[in-house]
């Protein structure tokens, strides 16, 4: 169902995070009883997969600011009244529908590194990791591409290209998850998926998933987190 910028839908949709729990540390006593954790996101929109120069799909992904130390009360306490927005989707740009939305949350502890070298290094392999998911899933839309306009969308592929980003391998990122503890003397968790999928944006306001908080668990490193999210729409 191919819409461009369907009339009654609002401008964005945006990922917010709305508390962050620290249940368990990875800290030992000499480092104090709390983490110190920091949070960044990848935004994959299947509309962003395009249509590329040698008629292959290509894919971009968006990036959020770095932001922390989110186990501080003085950062995420404020969120409870204004929720903080990671990520920011147009949603009026063209797309085919199904369409969907994936977060990639990351987080790094910090003990004695630099935290933003700590996450180029991991923002780069999550990217990298993100395009080609989505980019390999609309491979097998091939011979839709044959006749399609440079840089127009891909017709078909939400539903795959959310579930391909969001099947991502948890052993894809070891690599960088012990180079960042071993060179950067960081703690890096493994990244978590996070997908929205709106099947009709005549009904996006009534969608599942959208204005309600939820929680996702992170068990890494001997610590036990919870952060608190929601989709939210904008305009």
């Amino acid at each position: 169902m191919l819409l461009l910028h369907p009339a009654p839908l609002p401008a964005r949709l945006q990922f917010r995070l709305l508390y962050f729990y620290e249940h368990e540390s990875t800290d030992s006593g000499l480092q104090g009883a709390s983490d110190e954790v920091w949070v960044s996101g990848t935004g994959m929109d299947s509309a962003a997969v395009t249509v590329g120069p040698d008629r292959r799909p290509v894919a971009e992904t968006i990036t959020s600011q770095i932001v922390g130390d989110v186990s501080d009360d003085r950062v995420r306490d404020g969120w409870r009244e204004n929720p903080h927005v990671l990520l920011e989707f147009d949603l009026r740009r063209q797309s085919d529908w199904p369409r969907t939305f994936t977060t990639t949350l990351m987080l790094i502890e910090e003990d004695s590194g630099d935290v933003k070298e700590s996450f180029d290094k991991l923002e780069a392999a999550v990217g990298k990791e993100v395009k080609l998911a989505a980019v390999t899933a609309a491979g097998v839309a091939g011979g839709a591409l044959a006749g399609a306009a440079l840089g127009s969308v891909v017709p078909g592929i939400g539903t795959a290209v959310g579930a391909a980003v969001g099947a991502i391998a948890v052993g894809v990122y070891d690599d960088v998850v012990k180079a960042i503890k071993e060179g950067l003397d960081n703690e890096a968790f493994t990244p978590v998926p996070l997908t929205l999928t709106v099947a009709d944006p005549a009904a996006i306001t009534r969608q599942p998933g959208i204005g309600t908080p939820q929680k996702v668990q992170i068990q890494e490193h001997g610590a036990r987190y919870e952060v608190e999210y929601d989709w939210h729409l904008v305009g």
